[in-house]
């Protein structure tokens, strides 16, 4: 709420974005996700965004949605300690980014890599979703949001573990260590005026756009 603190700010709202009190939450929570990945922590409860996140890398984000009437459970982001030693977490947040260290005793592996393989890519209609705006003049269309496809991603966390130079990476039954993520397609929104002609036209707005996939066919690998 805005009474505790919390500001408007971009956030998801069906397939679009929209303002919303407390929007970028989700930047802490992809931001934990991510540490937690190569930090080898266990990962119980995680969902992605409906859309690939500007500020990470697609599957590597975590999304949480407070508890409401609608979906009293929400949609949380669950990890884990599996080490016999405790792990400290900590955030720092400032300038814009986000920041997530997580201690413990020394590291057991020399390093922990993130592969990405695009299984599919999910075609948007090529009919754009159409919205009437009676203070536009008749005539005048602007583009609120651009179509873009999704995806459905195959994402593994592997290892090199010390002391061996082979990396260890799962079979797909390991639920621990790989997850198929989906992105849904985003629709193309357009607006048109039904005003009188004689309403000054409105300023076109910058319209939304989805950081997508470069490149689909080739696969993603991320080294800590």
């Amino acid at each position: 709420t805005e009474r505790a603190g919390f500001r408007v700010a971009p956030e998801i709202g069906g397939a679009e974005l929209v303002d919303g009190v407390g929007g970028g939450q989700c930047q802490l929570s992809s931001t934990l996700h991510a540490a937690a990945f190569f930090g080898g922590l266990e990962i119980l409860e995680t969902k992605p965004h409906s859309r690939p996140s500007s500020y990470i890398p697609p599957g590597l984000d975590s999304t949480v949605v407070y508890p409401t009437a609608g979906n009293p459970k929400g949609i949380d982001l669950k990890i884990r300690n599996p080490y016999d030693f405790p792990v400290m977490i900590r955030y720092s947040v400032g300038e814009g980014f986000v920041r997530v260290k997580i201690f413990g005793r020394a590291r057991l592996y020399d390093r922990v890599e993130f592969h990405r393989e695009v299984l599919s890519v999910i075609a948007y209609s090529a009919t754009p979703i159409k919205r009437l705006d009676p203070n536009m003049p008749l005539g005048q269309v602007v583009l609120d949001q651009a179509g873009h496809v999704g995806y459905k991603i195959r994402r593994t966390r592997c290892f090199v573990r010390k002391g061996q130079t082979e990396l260890i990476c799962p079979d797909k039954n390991d639920t621990q260590n790989t997850w198929v993520v989906v992105y849904s397609e985003v629709p193309k929104i357009v607006r048109e005026g039904t005003g009188p002609s004689t309403l000054k036209p409105i300023r076109t707005p910058s319209p939304h756009y989805v950081k997508g996939i470069k490149d689909p066919k080739v696969p993603f690998v991320l080294s800590q």
